[in-house]
């Protein structure tokens, strides 16, 4: 996604965010009163979306979240009317699929600049103010108890599907502690902005990450980790440098090697084996394809380490199975072997890892 905002100058938009001001500021031209100004221009060209920021009056910005997969019928009867009217000056220009999309995000934005020219903006303005007052004094207060949070800014929000809905649905972005117990921004939708003072407390803010990341800070850490984590890491990492690196927040992201997921500051592995695709494991639990023992094999490998199963680089005889049982999933049988291992805390800064 390429991001373009204004205060940057128009020198340093791309081509596409160009194509895509010109689109609206041409469209902005027949609608009477104050001209809004766009303060930025967000463009995802593989999703084909487009989120435009702009400033009604002082106090209410608007954000119109524009999607090639979400579109009014609205504008399909617009661009109708306006092929029509267009149709000769269309024959002069190169009307690509570019243009087009530019054209389609500035229907939409001038649909509902020109909603929101028709309600009483000051008033608007006023109660969108008291809102955001109100929610710096709630982050305030968080914070000051040991739960940092930081409110960003609060937008009116608009999309290609809210066609005459009836209240004021608005996003409030702020900045709060991530799964890594990092400070990230997030975003909370509502339907109003009482629902979003309602919500803002009850659902946004992850109380619990503040008292788990004063714990882990206490003992000069910044999280756990699982043993079998640390053996995906050490396929292909040295585990010190792995964690120096920064790596160990991409190795979230659908795809990755080592594959990790991490909870409230707790890293745990998950994956398959790649040249077999015999098995795959899940935090605490082995599934093998295609596998299956008899009860009385099953009941006596609780206490024995895992490697008396499985012979895999990944597996450590510190893995000590807990429970097994055989799993049948669309006709396909498979072993599944549930274990206890070690978790360790970890200090990123440090490369570090040691017993808790």
């Amino acid at each position: 996604m390429t991001v373009w905002h204004s205060k940057d100058g128009r020198h340093s938009a791309s081509q596409s965010a160009l194509t895509v001001l010109d689109a609206i500021e041409r469209k902005q031209c027949s609608i009477e009163g104050r001209q809004p100004k766009v303060l930025s221009i967000a463009i995802d060209e593989e999703q084909l979306s487009c989120d435009v920021e702009l400033e009604l009056v002082p106090c209410v910005v608007l954000l119109v979240r524009f999607s090639t997969e979400e579109v009014g019928y609205e504008e399909e009867e617009e661009e109708d009317e306006d092929e029509e009217e267009d149709d000769e000056d269309k024959d002069d220009c190169d009307y690509d699929a570019e243009t087009r999309f530019a054209d389609r995000v500035a229907y939409l934005v001038s649909f509902w600049v020109s909603f929101g020219v028709d309600m009483r903006l000051e008033e608007l303005a006023d109660r969108i103010e008291t809102t955001r007052w109100r929610l710096k004094i709630m982050s305030e207060r968080w914070s000051a108890n040991g739960i940092p949070v930081e409110l960003e800014d609060l937008r009116i929000l608009r999309t290609s599907t809210w066609y005459f809905h009836q209240q004021t649905p608005v996003i409030a972005r702020y900045r709060t502690l991530n799964q890594h117990l990092e400070m990230e921004s997030f975003e909370l939708e509502e339907d109003s902005l009482n629902d979003l003072l309602d919500q803002y407390g009850a659902r946004g803010i992850p109380f619990e990450r503040a008292q788990v990341k004063q714990t882990l800070a206490a003992l000069g850490a910044h999280g756990w980790i699982d043993k079998l984590a640390i053996n995906a890491i050490k396929l292909d990492y040295d585990l010190a440098e792995f964690l120096r690196s920064g790596l160990l927040y991409q190795s979230d992201h659908y795809g990755a090697r080592p594959s990790l997921s991490t909870f409230d500051g707790h890293v745990r592995a998950h994956g398959w084996d790649e040249d077999t695709r015999a098995f795959s494991w899940r935090y605490d639990t082995v599934k093998i394809r295609n596998m299956v023992l008899p009860v009385t094999i099953l009941l006596r490998l609780p206490g024995r380490s895992i490697t008396e199963v499985i012979e895999h680089p990944l597996f450590t005889p510190d893995l000590i199975i807990s429970d097994a049982w055989v799993e049948d999933e669309y006709g396909e049988q498979s072993l599944m072997i549930r274990f206890d291992q070690p978790r360790f805390l970890f200090c990123k800064e440090a490369g570090r890892v040691w017993e808790e």
